[in-house]
C-alpha cells in the first residue's frame, strides 16, 4: 500500500489535498464554472495521490486541537489560492493584450461568452487565450503546476512555514508586469493600429466630406487583424519565453516564504 493512504499520516495527506484542491480550483482550464467541482476534486486527489509519497510528511509539525489544526487548513487554502493566481497572471496578460487590441479595432462592439471566465470579451481575447493555451500545453508548461506545488510542500511546510509581507509585495510586482508582457506582446499590432487612426485623423482635417467613421472602422479591422497575423510568431515567442521563466518566478515566491 503506498504511503499516501497511509492512516498514520491522515492529517499530513489531508493537508496536502486541501492545498492541491485550493490550487486546482483556481488555476487555469480547471477554474472554469462550468467544470464540475466533482471532476476538481477527483483531480486533486490524483495529484495528490501521486506527489504525496515524494513529500517530507514526517516532519511537519501537525497539531492535535481542532482549532490550530483549523487554522493550518485555512492557511493551506491560501497558500493554494496564491500559487495558482501567480500561474493565472501570465494568462491574463493575454486577456488584456486581447482587450486592449480589440478596443482599438473595433471588436468590442460584438462581444461572446467566454468559456473559461463565463465573461463576455471580444472574439479576439479569446481567439488570443486559446492560441496561448494551445502554445503553454505544447511546450509542456502543465509540468510546472505539479512541479510548482511539489515543491511548494519543501519550502512552505504546514506547521513550520510562515507566510510573510514580501510574498505579497511579489505578487502587487507580478500584478504590474502583466501589463507590460501585455504591451510587449500586442505592441506591434497596436502601433499599426494607432497609425491607422493617426492616418484617418489627418484625412478627415484634409478632407472634411469624408465620412471617417464609415471608412476608418472597416479599415481598422483589416490592418489590425494583418499586423496581429504578421507579428503572431514574435508574439508566441514572447510569451513562450515568459512560460518558460514560470519555475524562476515560482521560486521566487518560496525563497521569500524561506
Amino acid at each position: 500500500m503506498i504511503k499516501a493512504l497511509n492512516l498514520f499520516y491522515w492529517k499530513q495527506f489531508l493537508l496536502a489535498l486541501i492545498r492541491m484542491l485550493a490550487f486546482v480550483s483556481v488555476m487555469p482550464y480547471l477554474s472554469n464554472p462550468a467544470i464540475n467541482m466533482r471532476v476538481k476534486i477527483i483531480f486533486a486527489l490524483f495529484l495528490t495521490i501521486i506527489v504525496f509519497p515524494l513529500l517530507p510528511y514526517n516532519t511537519w509539525i501537525i497539531p492535535d486541537s481542532v482549532i490550530p489544526l483549523t487554522f493550518l487548513l485555512f492557511k493551506e487554502i491560501t497558500v493554494g489560492v496564491i500559487i495558482g493566481f501567480v500561474v493565472n497572471l501570465l494568462f491574463m496578460s493575454i486577456i488584456i493584450m486581447g482587450e486592449l487590441l480589440g478596443y482599438q479595432i473595433g471588436f468590442t462592439m460584438a462581444t461572446m461568452v467566454d468559456p473559461m471566465s463565463s465573461m463576455n470579451n471580444n472574439i479576439l481575447t479569446i481567439f488570443s487565450f486559446i492560441l496561448a493555451t494551445t502554445l503553454f500545453l505544447a511546450i509542456n508548461g502543465h509540468y510546472y503546476f505539479i512541479w510548482g506545488m511539489k515543491e511548494s510542500f519543501a519550502f512552505i511546510q504546514p506547521g513550520l512555514s510562515l507566510l510573510k509581507i514580501s510574498v505579497l509585495k511579489y505578487i502587487v510586482l507580478l500584478v504590474k508586469k502583466i501589463f507590460v508582457i501585455a504591451i510587449r506582446i500586442g505592441a506591434p499590432a497596436i502601433a499599426t493600429v494607432l497609425f491607422v487612426d493617426i492616418t484617418l485623423g489627418f484625412i478627415g482635417k484634409l478632407s472634411p466630406k469624408v465620412q471617417i467613421i464609415f471608412v476608418g472602422f472597416p479599415l481598422k479591422i483589416v490592418f489590425g487583424l494583418i499586423a496581429l497575423s504578421f507579428i503572431f510568431s514574435i508574439s508566441l515567442n514572447i510569451w513562450k519565453s515568459e512560460v518558460n521563466r514560470l519555475p524562476e518566478v515560482i521560486s521566487k515566491i518560496f525563497l521569500y516564504v524561506r
